[in-house]
Formats: C-alpha cells, sequence, structure tokens
C-alpha cells in the first residue's frame, strides 16, 4: 500500500475521473 498526500491523491482521483470518462466516451 502506497500512502498518498492530499495534493497527490486528488491529482489521481482526478486522472482516474479523466480515464473514467475517457472509457465512457468510449463504449457509447
Amino acid at each position: 500500500w502506497i500512502f498518498l498526500t492530499d495534493e497527490q491523491l486528488a491529482l489521481f482521483s482526478q486522472e482516474t475521473q479523466d480515464e473514467v470518462a475517457r472509457l465512457c466516451e468510449y463504449r457509447r
């Protein structure tokens, strides 16, 4: 398990959301 700072977690979360949105666009 890797501990992330709040800033890193926020950045990771944003990138993940972008990736999910991209996958949703691809599946449509």
